[in-house]
């Protein structure tokens, strides 16, 4: 992606025969074409394809982890020479670790929780099975995702969950992060492997999407990293 001269950059919104034609049409002109896509826009937005004079970030291999709702999206990226080149060398996306599968064992988990302290008043696993109620609950589960990323516990609060019955669960950090286990090892075996198979060490690592503000996803990629600096 030639930055410096570049006159024009394409969408990435744009669909695939969109693409090919702009990227026709500016080929017949002799133009410059970069592609924003959303590894490289995370990059812009972290300054390192500021020019030599105003970075203060010198790199030539970025791993750029995206771990949102929808995937943990994995991109390696890599300056050509003493350019503003930079070239995607390897992408992937993994949706096993995603955002809403986490956001989702935590709503059963809290469900769970709530019937059983319900005395018998609500069966087991009515709470889910009832749309209205797990629409709310996951809404609230939500905002306790975003608590737990600075607070050692938070509270699944909804006022008339399901029959006229209010919820109060108080979900404990330390407990949360053993649920979230499974979900763990496999997002370190995904950036292991990708570190693995790159065969170079990163001089950049950058985070995006909402599951990065978790403190147990800081610690697990500052222990992966650690261990690949030492």
């Amino acid at each position: 992606i030639g930055w410096d001269n570049a006159p024009e950059l394409l969408s990435a919104s744009l669909n695939k025969k969109e693409k090919k034609m702009a990227i026709k049409s500016m080929e017949m002109t002799n133009r410059i074409i970069g592609v924003i896509t959303h590894p490289v826009a995370i990059a812009h937005a972290h300054g390192l394809f500021e020019t030599a004079d105003t970075s203060e970030i010198s790199w030539k291999n970025t791993l750029v982890l995206d771990w949102g709702a929808s995937s943990l999206s994995l991109t390696h990226l890599k300056k050509v020479g003493s350019t503003q080149t930079t070239s995607i060398m390897r992408s992937e996306e993994h949706t096993v670790s995603c955002g809403l599968n986490i956001l989702d064992m935590l709503v059963k988990h809290t469900a769970e929780i709530f019937e059983r302290g319900s005395r018998g008043m609500i069966p087991r696993g009515e709470t889910l099975q009832n749309k209205k109620a797990k629409a709310k609950l996951e809404v609230a589960c939500e905002d306790v995702l975003r608590s737990l990323g600075y607070s050692t516990k938070a509270r699944v609060t909804v006022d008339g969950l399901i029959d006229g019955i209010d919820c109060h669960v108080e979900v404990m950090l330390a407990r949360f992060e053993m649920l979230l286990g499974h979900t763990l090892k496999t997002a370190e075996k995904a950036i292991q492997d990708v570190i693995a198979s790159s065969g170079v060490q990163f001089d950049v690592v950058l985070g995006a999407g909402g599951v990065m503000r978790m403190k147990c996803v800081q610690t697990l990629i500052n222990r992966i990293f650690s261990r690949e600096n030492d």
